[in-house]
């Protein structure tokens, strides 16, 4: 959400950049998001590194774990040796539902019985490479296991970071506040968007879904009673043969604004007399704000 003021403000920095004290706060503010996407980034290489991690070695050991179990077991079947054969009956759904130390306990015993027949299991598929893969993996889960949440307490430290990046970004853009009220005072829709993009931001949510805008294509002014409709290419659950639809009109200043709209993909058509129908395809996501403008082409006259 500061992104799409900051966006704001760099689109209109000419209307209050002079005003005494902005320069100053808007460049604090710069400042703090950046700090605020940088402790976000870290949060997202850190937070859930640890438990990927431990993830992917658990079913690797799963994984080793079953297939020397099963030729571990053929061995013990032939030879009738039952207490190999007793330590090595285990299906993959038992393997997933051990915890994490019954599963390191279970496979280092299998690595034991295995590693002291090893001279006669070659032919069943068994090496020596194979039972070292093993226990290298047996090691790194139980130390993913047993270290310290280093990459937590990382991503705890940015997420504190950041509750002060916030409030310190907030002081700056109180004070922006006040010029952008007072600039409003001369530019209704300045003011009227801005207030829009701080909305977005104090509540959590985006308030508009949509803004619109037609122009002419060749002198670019704003055209006014351009009808646009919108209409959904999902058809609604409630009634299979309609879809939803939405009908609206340009203002004088050749746009209009739409506050909630359903997510998903639109077929839009702009029509107004003397210009070509004009049709687009948009996607509304209800955590951004779509902007779309429209040139209209005039219908060319005859000139018989």
């Amino acid at each position: 959400m500061y992104g799409m003021v900051k966006h704001f403000l760099e689109q209109n920095d000419k209307l209050v950049n002079d005003h005494p004290g902005y320069r100053e706060n808007y460049e604090e503010f710069c400042k703090h998001y950046e700090e605020i996407e940088r402790d976000r980034a870290i949060q997202d290489g850190h937070a859930h590194k640890e438990s990927y991690l431990k993830k992917e070695l658990r079913k690797s050991l799963q994984d080793q774990v079953l297939i020397i179990s099963r030729r571990l077991k053929i061995y013990a079947i032939i030879r009738e040796n039952e207490d190999i054969l007793a330590n090595c009956r285990i299906s993959r759904w038992e393997l997933l539902r051990k915890t994490q130390f019954d599963l390191t306990a279970y496979a280092g015993n299998l690595k034991k019985y295995a590693g002291e027949e090893i001279g006669n299991l070659g032919p069943y598929g068994i090496t020596t490479e194979m039972l070292n893969s093993l226990g290298e993996t047996i090691d790194a889960f139980y130390n993913a296991i047993a270290d310290p949440r280093t990459n937590q307490v990382i991503s705890g430290t940015a997420t504190k970071s950041m509750i002060q990046e916030f409030k310190a970004a907030d002081r700056a853009l109180e004070f922006i506040d006040l010029i952008a009220s007072v600039r409003g005072d001369s530019d209704a829709g300045f003011y009227s968007e801005y207030k829009s993009m701080r909305k977005q931001i104090k509540s959590g949510r985006v308030k508009m879904a949509l803004k619109v805008n037609a122009v002419d294509s060749e002198s670019r002014d704003p055209l006014e009673k351009v009808l646009f409709t919108l209409t959904h290419q999902t058809v609604d659950k409630r009634n299979s043969k309609n879809k939803f639809q939405l009908v609206k009109k340009t203002k004088a200043q050749g746009g209009f604004k739409v506050l909630h709209l359903p997510s998903g993909k639109y077929d839009v058509i702009a029509k107004k007399p003397g210009y070509r129908d004009a049709e687009l395809e948009i996607s509304i996501d209800p955590t951004k704000l779509v902007k779309i403008v429209v040139e209209m082409e005039k219908h060319l006259q005859s000139t018989e």
